[in-house]
């Protein structure tokens, strides 16, 4: 049987523990697959963001020998942010550890490290669906809390304007033409900034009314023919250079509203997400990691080990006007 002065073992420091809960990374969820927001490590919990406004202009010609133009120097601007600890913790008893050995194993140590990490890795599931629905309310504008308190309102800290909803009409006949007018509206609030590709959040009714459209059932016919007859379409659409996909919220609710999805660019920089040290005297000033874990054990005894898993992190957007809501006109 295991005992508690097995914790004591090197598989159960926090350099152990946290490498093993990071590789494999925690489970990704929808926006950390499609690496929307740009990840990065930071050795202090308070984040500087910096926007530099480099303006692109035409070139007024000079006569040869004369002086050239003079570039004006570009306005840069900080803001400083803080990271949010998200933590969680399991406590396993001495009773927890009868006959804990697994079976066909030899080693109590390796039986409960299986057992710690699975405890960890069930934590981590639930930290990296508060890290989804933090990026997903970064793009709509408003990085929010688990009680759906404001964490950082875009607008609000960087001084910029949301983007106007756009109506993609998918009863109409002119969807090319509405989709074009979204992608327009977003180049334009990057103002020259470059992106890979441009994505949009749907729900399922807006989803459902776009695969009706005459417009997308004309395309899909020549490409996706045999799909559509057997209605074994996947639920995402390439259509006119916007990827379309419905998204399935993590509760069963729709955040998006009925008809309703929002638009944005991946590989412009505007979606960021910094990690910063945990809380533990041996890790501050290093380079933060996306999540640690670690054992604590009873004070007064020697009864039970408490399990803790945790991400100190910053999700954001930091040009809300890059966003367009959408509507499906219906």
């Amino acid at each position: 049987m295991a005992s508690m002065d097995v914790f004591g073992a090197d598989g159960f420091s926090l350099r152990a523990l946290t490498a093993a809960i990071n590789v494999p990374q925690y489970s990704p969820s929808r926006i950390a697959e499609l690496g929307v927001f740009e990840e990065m490590g930071t050795t202090t919990t308070r984040v500087s963001v910096e926007r530099l406004a480099q303006p692109v202009s035409l070139v007024q010609s000079t006569s040869r020998g004369g002086a050239p133009g003079e570039v004006a120097n570009p306005m840069r601007t900080l803001y400083d942010l803080n990271t949010v600890r998200v933590a969680l913790s399991d406590t396993i008893s001495a009773d927890e550890l009868q006959g804990i050995r697994a079976f066909g194993t030899d080693s109590d140590v390796e039986a409960l490290m299986n057992e710690v990490n699975r405890r960890n890795q069930a934590l981590a599931a639930n930290i990296a669906a508060t890290i989804e629905y933090q990026r997903f309310t970064a793009l709509q504008g408003d990085t929010k809390d688990a009680d759906g308190t404001s964490l950082v309102d875009t607008s609000s800290v960087f001084g910029t304007t949301d983007g106007s909803e756009v109506e993609v009409n998918c009863d109409g006949t002119l969807l090319r033409t509405d989709v074009s007018t979204a992608i327009r509206a977003i180049e334009s609030a990057l103002d020259g900034r470059p992106y890979t590709s441009i994505h949009a959040f749907v729900d399922a009714t807006f989803f459902d009314n776009l695969m009706d459209n005459v417009e997308i059932r004309d395309s899909w016919k020549y490409t996706q023919g045999a799909a559509l007859r057997d209605r074994t379409a996947g639920r995402s659409l390439d259509f006119a250079g916007i990827l379309f996909e419905e998204y399935r919220p993590l509760s069963g609710s729709n955040p998006l509203g009925t008809g309703k999805g929002i638009a944005f660019p991946i590989g412009s920089g505007i979606f960021q997400t910094r990690f910063a040290p945990a809380d533990y005297n041996d890790t501050v000033n290093t380079m933060g990691l996306p999540l640690y874990a670690r054992t604590f054990p009873d004070p007064d005894g020697n009864r039970w080990q408490r399990l803790e898993v945790q991400t100190n992190v910053l999700n954001v957007c930091v040009d809300s006007s890059c966003v367009v809501p959408l509507d499906d006109g219906m």
